[in-house]
């Protein structure tokens, strides 16, 4: 009967399978197995109480499946119609529920999230010890009209803010100011790069560790881990990566715009 229920709610999702029109129809590569197995050992070593997510993607499952098992607080927030209903079914057909999830537009004059929808998404400013931020998408991150076509639809919302909206990077500073872990994603880029330490409340508070992927064989992307140097998973931390086989550096800078 279970297995019934969710068959239908494929159907009702997706309708006739030949001509879907409510899941995105490309994706990109992502981060490797390497990342997705320290980021579950992070997880349970950290034992963060709520945790935010701005972009929802792979990691959203992950994350989902931590709240649901250690009954934590998950938010994930995303723009992208498509997207946002994709996870919601990945997580739903993991047995993990759709509590976890908000769509938020971005603003009128697309700068960042829609202000209000976000406070109100986050409700208890300071609650979130752990953030994964990476939204959202940009314009800037696409080589063409062509390209960008091809991932996103018009009837599904504006997807392109900006990664350095001073109101968006107050407003998660707001939302983080006991975070004990931080991850940014696409510091590859100066833009988002300079960000890190404007959505901290005490920078000096924190060490800093880079994770180099490679999306496609061409291309050489970053994110940066922020951890607070008072969380006990510091002192841990060498002994993780060599356990895992996972290298991280502690300097980067970035080589591209």
């Amino acid at each position: 009967m279970r297995l019934i229920k969710r068959v239908g709610k494929l159907r009702a999702l997706f309708g006739d399978p030949q001509h879907s029109t409510k899941l995105p129809f490309a994706a990109w590569g992502t981060k490797g197995f390497d990342f997705w197995t320290f980021l579950s050992v992070l997880l349970k070593e950290v034992r963060p109480r709520a945790i935010l997510e701005l972009g929802c993607g792979r990691s959203s499952t992950f994350f989902a499946d931590y709240a649901y098992a250690y009954d934590a607080i998950y938010l994930g927030i995303e723009n992208d119609l498509r997207w946002f209903d994709k996870i919601n079914l990945d997580i739903d057909l993991l047995g993990f529920g759709k509590r976890h999830l908000v769509h938020i537009e971005l603003a009128p004059d697309a700068s960042w999230y829609s202000l209000e929808q976000f406070k109100v998404a986050t409700s208890n400013p300071g609650q979130f010890d752990f953030a994964l931020i990476d939204a959202p998408n940009e314009k800037r991150f696409f080589s063409s009209p062509a390209q960008i076509a091809r991932y996103f639809r018009p009837k599904d919302g504006n997807p392109f803010g900006r990664r350095d909206d001073p109101a968006g990077l107050s407003a998660i500073k707001s939302v983080l100011q006991d975070c004990t872990v931080m991850i940014v994603d696409d510091v590859h880029k100066m833009h988002v790069f300079e960000t890190v330490d404007r959505m901290l409340t005490d920078p000096n508070a924190y060490e800093k560790h880079y994770f180099i992927y490679h999306p496609h064989p061409t291309t050489t992307n970053a994110l940066c881990i922020c951890l607070k140097r008072s969380a006990p998973v510091v002192s841990r931390m060498a002994a993780i990566l060599d356990r895992l086989g996972v290298r991280l550096e502690r300097d980067y800078w970035p080589v591209d715009e």
